[in-house]
């Protein structure tokens, strides 16, 4: 079923997106990449006149799963169908969720499609390695790349070819970064066709985008959360997020709840900030923090099961000692999964740690993205006086 389109009427935003040109890369074996067919195979303008556009193409917005963290919109051809994907399926192999595609209405006589799929990556992997890691474990022989900014976020494209049976399909791969979300735009057709929905693909890439919610990490402010008695201690939170701090001077802590609420207003997923007097607590370790962290949480008939602390932040140790301790828990029932993480900071003054409890990154996606890069966030910019 086609999403409900609104009518784009001018031409302008298909102008030439990517700052970066081309890079060619030849492989043996293939359809030549200088071939008619293939030489417009990652253009980025297209000339239509402003009736053609109107006339032809439709902006496609999909709200995936009722999951408003993954709305997401593109430019398609208004005669195609676009069909939504029913079912949250997480593909062992490339690790995206399909989200949809738009299809050819001759479907027997002219076989071309653009998908769209949704994934995660961290911060420290770039595109151009993502994209080749992706190709190769998904068969693809790579003609030609090209980097850039599309709407400003980082976006990469491939020229590829993969053979099914005894047909060569070429493959316009588009990929497009907001933060630790990726978007992933696949615009296929067999190599005699692939020339005649060139344009079409070129229009579905550069117009590819996230919806803006203020619930997205990255859309939205960062500030600066302070607690300031009995000890000053600081640090960044999403400005989606809602903050409530609690202070009990003469027991010498602190602590600072940041709530990520839903649309409805319903809680989903929270970070919590608790410090520490050393001196009036002086027995006090990183370990029993983590047990009181990890005790409350069992409390609330959560079955969890450590897994391994790699990856976890880590505070500055410029102004935090070496001193800390990380972990993390999942619930291991049948219900909705939950994810737990927790790290422990510390120097001569005070213990601090920081907890996130959230909806596990297979029951969504999108709000697990939020608070793990709030999380993160208020870990690597704790300081103190």
């Amino acid at each position: 079923m086609r999403a409900l389109p609104s009518i784009l009427a001018f031409v302008a935003a298909f102008g030439l997106l990517l700052s970066v040109p081309a890079r060619a890369q030849e492989e043996d074996g293939g359809a030549d990449p200088a071939s008619p067919q293939l030489q417009n195979g990652l253009i980025t303008q297209v000339s239509l006149l402003p009736e053609q556009m109107k006339r032809n193409y439709v902006r496609i917005r999909s709200v995936p799963f009722k999951d408003p963290t993954l709305a997401f919109q593109f430019v398609g051809h208004s005669d195609w169908e676009w069909v939504a994907a029913e079912t949250k399926v997480k593909s062992a192999l490339d690790f995206l969720i399909p989200l949809g595609g738009l299809y050819t209405p001759n479907w027997e006589n002219d076989q071309a499609s653009i998908t769209v799929g949704y994934g995660l990556v961290p911060r420290e992997i770039d595109l151009e390695d993502w994209i080749s890691v992706y190709t190769l474990k998904n068969g693809f022989r790579v003609h030609r790349t090209q980097f850039g900014t599309v709407h400003g976020k980082p976006m990469a494209d491939a020229l590829a070819e993969r053979k099914e049976g005894e047909d060569r399909w070429i493959t316009r791969l588009t990929v497009m970064r907001d933060g630790g979300r990726l978007l992933v735009l696949e615009g296929r057709a067999k190599l005699a066709g692939f020339a005649k929905h060139a344009p079409t693909f070129a229009i579905a890439a550069t117009s590819l985008r996230f919806e803006e919610r203020a619930t997205v990490m990255g859309s939205e402010a960062t500030e600066e959360l302070v607690l300031s008695s009995p000890f000053r201690l600081a640090f960044l939170r999403p400005g989606s997020l809602q903050a409530e701090t609690e202070t009990n001077e003469p027991l010498g802590t602190q602590i600072a709840h940041l709530w990520n609420l839903s649309r409805e207003g319903a809680v989903a997923g929270y970070v919590t900030v608790r410090a520490f007097d050393r001196e009036r607590f002086p027995d006090l370790t990183p370990k029993a923090l983590i047990q009181e962290f990890v005790k409350q949480l069992g409390e609330s008939s959560l079955k969890l099961k450590q897994f391994p602390a790699k990856g976890l932040p880590e505070a500055d140790g410029k102004t935090f000692d070496r001193e800390r301790m990380s972990a993390g828990y999942i619930r291991e029932d049948t219900g909705a999964p939950v994810e737990a993480q927790v790290v422990v900071a510390s120097n001569a003054k005070i213990l601090v740690l920081v907890g996130m409890v959230s909806p596990g990154i297979a029951g969504s996606e999108g709000m697990w993205l939020v608070n793990r890069q709030a999380f993160r966030m208020a870990v690597e910019s704790l300081k103190t006086d």
